[in-house]
């Protein structure tokens, strides 16, 4: 009987919110819109998912033969585009960086000719630029990687001109050589890294938002909370299979089995992200705080899936805490899929977590759910002032506090790397000593053999294997070269890029030992030859974030978000509860308002916060804080432009969120502008938040004065333009109507 009668309200409550669906056009934008938008957003914005092609610049005070060939050699590189970006100075090639017109430019000093031929040792110094972190270290290893040939071409010309073999006159040039192996994602490519568990990173804020309101729109009980929330599992469980369609299918992520399991995954997040919107309305009764407290849980998806940031350098407590989010275990999931191919079995831990985040709101006591669920009101709703003030202290103060805690180690250390020594002669002995000295890298040695240093890697014991076959020593001593080969995961960018960047360090540092030692070994001729050799040292100067922290590359760009988004919501809520229509001077008493309010609040965020945590801080108050004031101005119009077309003050708290970590992958900071395809480029210039990081970085990060900012200023102008002419238009022509009275909840 019982079992009847539950299964009735399910089907009621099941075909009621149906028809709610049906009928309401939030509806269309939340379930349709959004999650479409999603999909092609992230599966197009990364272009063909390399790093290419980045413009730089070089100061050529020489202007020789030599330097023009050393320029083409630049030029044939994949990762760098010169075109012409020539500088007559230092400065003025500097000033071209802080406009982002360049990520680098490589300084040729004066007669670098006659320093070269008259055995002064001349250097080639390039500077490339790390507040933008991965296009900057894409920039290092490609200027390297030229550069360091370029030098060692001079070598082997000499010592061949003693009568040495090309081989032995490149083993003395290069004595150690390192192949990189970057493992499952051979090319780096960002839509494998980024493309698919972003997706549900997106859908997870997204459902865990929408079911908190579902469950506060109306009386929700036991009986038929099922009913009402089936519709929305079964509608995401459906983009789950088809994200899997485009990415495994028309963008080719690879994938060599285990296809079901994966998307079995994905349909238990979708539900395990339900779970945690049931839990998040059972406990918190009332709805504007309900709804905060989603939005920034599932904004904190983005970093807790330890996708952008391991989790395993995070502090403790934060690490503890990202066992909170379902989208870790997914993510894990992926990981072991894609980049280790390891079988169902094999993922038993996240797939039983996943299972108890879903059963998770049915171990409730049932006397809580009953209390809270059945009850005659809906959520008890707080006055609309407190609402905004929630909003706009939470999320501004309360971000930019939350995140740097979140990225407080900054840099990654001690990566473990396993090391297979098929030599263990003194020279890898030494190697390994070096590579062990370096801050990023802590060297697991004694491993047998690849094979164990591969299950290593496979139980994530470590995230690099270096191998140094049985020949390296004899290689070296025969002058044929020693190579090493090293693997690294790429599960995490910043993993491969620290361990890249430590080993290579390493060996840099054994070739300078070593050579000392070949060169004892050469014929008299080839030694006279090798004295009178040009020799060039490579210099490479990291600039605006010379330590490579990830805070002080990404935090800027979220307090900029936290403002924007924030005031976005405020201005939505506060809007959404007045039954007037949008006057011309109410308009601009908001627009004021939030101005005001939010410049104040900018003191703290802007001026404070990077004090507090040590973030890069070298530009000038007086430049900055006019440009935050224009940008606030822009945003303020651009929300109450919004805000005319919101029916009630909750809607904005449903939309709005969703798209916060979009706009990082809009600016540029994460990947290129100029690798992404141009419709996706041209977004930049539609919403404030954009030009505002990329500036905001230009002024503080960089210590640019207000001209090398003056694109991204032009550009908020135009849209204080644009966007008041639209908004005065509205006020002139919008009617009252039903639509325009206050509503307690959504369309």
């Amino acid at each position: 009987m019982n079992s009847s009668r539950n299964t009735s309200h399910f089907l009621q409550s099941l075909f009621r919110e149906i028809g709610i669906i049906a009928s309401r056009p939030i509806y269309f934008i939340v379930l349709v819109a959004i999650p479409l938008f999603t999909i092609i957003f992230l599966s197009t914005i990364f272009g063909n998912g390399k790093i290419e092609n980045v413009p730089v610049g070089v100061v050529d005070y020489t202007e020789s033969q030599l330097s023009q060939q050393i320029i083409e050699k630049l030029e044939a590189s994949a990762v760098l585009d010169i075109s012409g970006r020539r500088y007559s100075s230092e400065k003025e090639a500097h000033i071209a960086m802080q406009k982002m017109e360049i990520y680098g430019f490589l300084i040729i000093p004066h007669e670098f000719d006659k320093q070269l031929y008259s055995g002064k040792k001349p250097s080639l110094t390039y500077c490339y630029q790390k507040s933008i972190l991965a296009t900057g270290e894409e920039v290092n290893g490609a200027f390297l990687k030229v550069l360091s040939s370029v030098a060692a071409g001079f070598i082997v010309e000499s010592v061949m001109a003693g009568g040495v073999a090309e081989q032995q006159a490149k083993a003395v040039a290069l004595p150690v050589e390192g192949i990189s192996h970057p493992l499952y994602n051979h090319n780096l490519d960002f839509t494998v890294y980024i493309t698919y568990p972003f997706i549900f990173v997106f859908l997870q804020i997204l459902i865990i938002i929408l079911t908190v309101y579902v469950l506060g729109r109306d009386k929700a009980s036991p009986e038929n909370i099922g009913g009402k929330l089936f519709p929305y599992f079964i509608i995401f469980s459906l983009y789950a299979l088809v994200t899997n369609l485009v990415c495994f299918g028309l963008l080719g992520i690879p994938i060599r089995e285990n296809l079901f399991m994966i998307s079995a995954a994905g349909v238990m997040v979708v539900a395990a992200s339900i779970s945690m919107g049931v839990i998040i309305a059972l406990f918190i009764p009332n709805y504007s705080i309900a709804v905060s407290i989603a939005s920034m849980y599932g904004a904190l998806g983005a970093t807790m899936c330890g996708v952008t940031f391991p989790i395993e350098q995070m502090f403790g407590a934060v690490q503890a805490l990202s066992y909170l989010f379902p989208i870790r275990y997914f993510t894990l999931i992926y990981h072991n899929i894609i980049y280790l191919n390891l079988s169902a079995e094999e993922s038993i831990i996240p797939i039983a977590a996943l299972a108890a985040f879903i059963v998770a709101p049915l171990l409730i006591p049932s006397k809580r759910r009953a209390f809270l669920l059945q009850r005659e009101c809906k959520f008890r709703q707080l006055p609309t002032i407190y609402g905004v003030i929630l909003i706009v202290l939470g999320g501004t103060v309360g971000y930019g506090l939350l995140y740097n805690v979140l990225y407080m180690p900054n840099k990654l250390k001690d990566v473990p790397v396993a090391v297979v020594d098929g030599s263990n002669t003194p020279i890898s002995r030494e190697f390994i000593r070096y590579v062990n000295a370096t801050e990023g890298v802590e060297v697991e040695s004694n491993i047998p053999d690849i094979r164990q240093a591969g299950e290593l890697m496979e139980d994530n014991r470590v995230r690099g294997i270096i191998y140094i076959p049985g020949d390296f020593a004899s290689r070296i001593y025969k002058g044929e070269g020693g190579a090493y080969s090293l693997f690294g995961t790429t599960s995490s960018l910043l993993y491969y890029l620290t361990i890249q960047e430590s080993v290579t360090a390493a060996m840099m540092e054994l070739n300078s030992h070593t050579r000392q030692q070949m060169i004892r070994q050469l014929p008299p001729e080839a030694l006279l030859s090798l004295s009178q050799a040009p020799q060039i040292e490579i210099k490479g100067i990291p600039l605006y974030n010379k330590e490579g922290g990830y805070a002080d590359f990404l935090i800027p760009a979220v307090l900029i978000v936290a403002l924007f988004q924030t005031m976005l919501m405020a201005a939505g809520v506060y809007r959404g509860a007045s039954s007037r229509k949008l006057e011309a001077m109410s308009a601009i008493r908001s627009i004021t308002g939030f101005t005001s309010l939010y410049f104040m609040l900018s003191l703290f965020v802007i001026g404070v916060i990077p004090l507090l945590f040590n973030l890069p801080d070298i530009g000038n108050l007086l430049h900055i804080f006019p440009f935050i004031l224009l940008f606030l101005f822009a945003t303020a119009i651009f929300a109450t432009l919004l805000s005319s077309f919101y029916t009630d003050s909750e809607s904005v708290n449903l939309i709005v969120p969703f798209f916060s970590v979009g706009l990082i992958f809009i600016s540029g900071i994460s990947f290129p502008r100029e690798a992404m395809p141009l419709f996706w480029q041209a977004t930049y210039y539609l919403l404030p938040c954009a030009p505002a990081i990329t500036g905001y970085i230009k002024l503080n990060s960089m210590g640019a004065d207000i001209v090398a900012a003056s694109h991204e200023i032009y550009t908020l102008v135009a849209q204080c333009f644009i966007y008041g002419t639209i908004l005065y238009t509205v006020c002139r022509t919008k009617k009252a109507g039903p639509t325009d009275q206050p509503s307690d909840y959504l369309l």
